[in-house]
């Protein structure tokens, strides 16, 4: 709170502010009953009163909306959002012990409950990058070799063969999360921690390089994915991204604050036993610019292999022809 308060201005307006949270405290029992129109007008007095009644609310629709707007499109809460930029020059500390007067204690409500709706937000944690990596084995299938097929000459064989290639188009990632809740400074010195005895969450890879924009995160549509086709050069009708997530059910789950209850592309990856119905969920997500995608975190779910992992999830890999590098993927971590 003490770094929110320091973005906003000067010592002296830091001042204030403090003062106007205390104040709204002691005073919005009172306020909530006095400011219905009917008694407003009979303590009140004149028409002037009654007028600036009318404008206060006025200024607090208009302050709301901004508010609002401003809600919906900042990047990072902790980076980006500064309350001075959505309480605006209207409700400035000159205007605001300066001019207020007999309308204090009406503004008072109003900045209080801005005050209520800016902490609200900023305790909203958008997913970070994770603190530490520790790589465990890359593996890919063996190759195998030729089956021989040895006849007598004018003999017509007859069999059939199986086949499972691997499919260079995608790679998945696979391990565990070992979380904590943390009070750190800007030098990631800590005062204290909470080791979580359990983990829940989400573990989100992209290929934007930049942080995606959280605040505009969306379930992905087909058209986002058939996009990301084509950067990918996926063309496979069986293998594209599309075609690979194609379930519509999964958990609920939050990113940065917001819920997601009904995304329409989705994929279980496999445990020891085949696919799974309900663990190692993976819901390919849309920030308006880039594909994100999202693995729900599980308890020690058993995985593909038989061991027991936190997270299962597949990306796709560039399918072009001829194609030999790698695409970097970027990974965020969110826990709840």
């Amino acid at each position: 709170m003490i770094k929110t308060w320091g973005r906003m201005g000067n010592k002296r307006r830091n001042h204030s502010l403090l003062r106007m949270r205390k104040l709204f405290s002691d005073r919005s029992n009172r306020l909530g009953n006095d400011l219905s129109e009917k008694r407003f007008r009979g303590r009140m007095g004149d028409k002037r009163r009654n007028h600036s009644l009318l404008r206060m609310r006025k200024l607090f629709s208009d302050r709301s909306n901004r508010l609002l707007t401003t809600l919906q499109t900042i990047e990072n809460p902790w980076k980006s959002f500064q309350c001075k930029s959505v309480w605006g020059s209207d409700l400035s500390e000159k205007r605001f012990m300066g001019r207020t007067n007999g309308k204090r204690g009406g503004l008072l409500l109003v900045a209080g409950l801005m005050f209520i709706l800016c902490a609200a937000f900023i305790s909203a944690v958008a997913p970070s990058g994770p603190d530490g990596l520790v790589f465990g084995t890359n593996e890919t299938k063996t190759a195998v070799g030729a089956q021989m097929v040895n006849v007598s000459g004018g003999i017509i064989s007859t069999f059939n063969l199986t086949a499972n290639m691997q499919n260079y188009k995608w790679k998945a990632f696979v391990g565990n999360v070992v979380g904590a809740f943390t009070l750190e400074d800007s030098s990631a010195n800590t005062i204290y921690d909470w080791t979580l005895a359990s983990v829940s969450g989400r573990v989100y890879a992209t290929r934007k390089i930049t942080t995606p924009v959280w605040g505009s995160i969306a379930c992905a549509d087909s058209t986002d994915l058939e996009t990301e086709n084509t950067a990918m050069s996926h063309s496979g009708i069986s293998d594209n991204i599309t075609a690979t997530f194609d379930d519509n059910v999964h958990s609920p789950f939050f990113v940065a604050g917001t819920q997601f209850t009904n995304c329409q592309h989705t994929v279980n990856t496999y445990n020891s036993t085949g696919q799974s119905s309900s663990s190692f969920e993976e819901v390919a997500l849309y920030d308006s610019a880039d594909i994100v995608y999202a693995a729900i975190l599980e308890e020690d779910a058993v995985g593909y292999d038989g061991t027991a992992y936190d997270f299962q999830m597949i990306v796709p890999e560039n399918g072009a022809s001829g194609f030999s590098g790698s695409t970097a993927y970027y990974l965020y971590v969110e826990l709840d």
